[in-house]
C-alpha cells in the first residue's frame, strides 16, 4: 500500500533547480465543452437532426503551479538555490517555457512564469509567492531525496531591505509638504502569454494512442504589468485623473511616481562600511487607487497603489 509523502521529503523543482518552498500547489483542468452538431435534415419533422450531445476539448490540459517561499541571499547567488527566472520578469524576458518541473513524485512539463509577488515590512522576513502556467498532463515518477546545499540558508540574516517613494526624482519622504513614511510595500509583476494550437489538434488520431495531452506549438508574450501597493502614514495628495500629483492648474509637479525597493546583504562580510546591494525592484507609474483608514486604538494609515505597464 502506498504511503503519504511528508512535506519534509517533498522535493519541489523547476528545471534543474530545487526550490526551498514553504508551500506548493499544482492544479490541472481540461477545456471540455458541450458539442452539438447538425447532421442531416428530417422530412418527417421538417427540421434538423442533431448528433447526441457530447463533451469535446477545445485546447490541451492546462493548469497552474504556485509556491510560497522566503526570499534570501542565495536566490541571487551563482550556485546555491538560484531560481533566477523568478526574478527576471522584465520587458526583455523570453516567452519560452521551462521544459520540466517536479512536485513530490509527480513531474510536469512546459511551465511558464506568470507572476511574482512579495511583501516587505520592518523587522520581518520577505515573504514571496510565484505562479507558473503549465501545459500537458503530469506523470508519476519515483520519489527523490531532497538535495542539501553546502551553505546554510538563513533568510533572517541574509537580507535587509528598505523602500523609497519619489516624484520626478525627488524623495517625497524628505519633502515637508508630503513627508510620507512607508509601513509596508507589496510588489507584484504579472506576465500574460498567448498560446496557439494546431488546427483540429484535438481530433488528431494520435491522441488515442500516445499518452499525455497536446502542447501549444507557439507561445508569445502579450503584456507585462507591475503593481506596487504601499501602506504608509499618508496618501498621495492632489491626485488628478491621470494618477499624478498636481499642485496647480498649470503645472504638473509629477508626471510619474516611482517606488524603489532595495535588498541588501544584512551582514557585511567584506569589512566595508556599506552592505552589498543584492537586488532592486522598481515600479515607475501612476496611482490607480488609494484609501485612508483609522480605528480605535490605532493611527490613521493610508494605502495607495501604483501601476506600470512594461509591455
Amino acid at each position: 500500500m502506498s504511503s503519504f509523502t511528508s512535506f519534509k521529503d517533498c522535493i519541489v523543482e523547476l528545471g534543474s533547480h530545487q526550490i526551498f518552498a514553504t508551500s506548493a500547489d499544482l492544479s490541472l483542468n481540461t477545456s471540455l465543452e458541450r458539442d452539438v452538431r447538425f447532421e442531416s435534415f428530417s422530412r418527417e419533422t421538417a427540421g434538423s437532426v442533431i448528433n447526441s450531445p457530447r463533451l469535446v476539448p477545445t485546447a490541451g490540459v492546462k493548469g497552474t503551479f504556485s509556491f510560497n517561499f522566503v526570499i534570501c541571499q542565495e536566490h541571487f547567488d551563482a550556485d546555491a538555490n538560484k531560481i533566477i527566472s523568478i526574478f527576471q520578469l522584465n520587458k526583455g524576458m523570453s516567452p519560452e517555457l521551462t521544459k520540466i518541473g517536479r512536485i513530490g513524485n509527480y513531474r510536469f512539463f512546459n511551465a511558464g512564469i506568470k507572476s511574482l509577488r512579495f511583501t516587505m515590512r520592518p523587522f520581518s522576513l520577505i515573504e514571496a509567492s510565484a505562479e507558473y502556467e503549465i501545459f500537458g498532463s503530469v506523470v508519476e515518477v519515483p520519489l527523490r531525496q531532497l538535495s542539501r546545499t553546502s551553505e546554510r540558508i538563513n533568510p533572517a540574516e541574509g537580507l535587509k531591505s528598505f523602500g523609497t517613494v519619489t516624484a520626478n526624482g525627488i524623495n517625497v519622504a524628505t519633502q515637508e509638504s508630503y513627508d510620507i513614511n512607508l509601513i509596508s510595500a507589496t510588489y507584484s509583476i504579472t506576465a500574460r502569454r498567448k498560446f496557439n494550437y494546431t488546427i483540429r489538434a484535438n481530433e488528431h488520431p494520435t491522441v488515442r494512442f500516445i499518452p499525455g495531452a497536446m502542447m501549444p506549438y507557439r507561445v508569445s508574450l502579450t503584456d507585462l504589468t507591475i503593481n506596487c501597493e504601499i501602506e504608509s502614514n499618508k496618501i498621495i495628495p492632489n491626485m488628478n485623473e491621470y494618477g499624478n500629483i498636481q499642485n496647480t492648474f498649470n503645472d504638473f509637479n509629477s508626471q510619474e511616481i516611482e517606488v524603489s525597493l532595495n535588498l541588501f546583504q544584512a551582514r557585511n562580510k567584506t569589512g566595508n562600511s556599506t552592505s552589498k546591494n543584492i537586488a532592486n525592484f522598481d515600479c515607475i507609474g501612476n496611482v490607480t487607487d488609494q484609501s485612508l483608514s483609522v480605528s480605535d486604538g490605532s493611527y490613521l494609515t493610508g494605502n495607495f497603489s501604483l501601476m506600470q505597464v512594461l509591455k
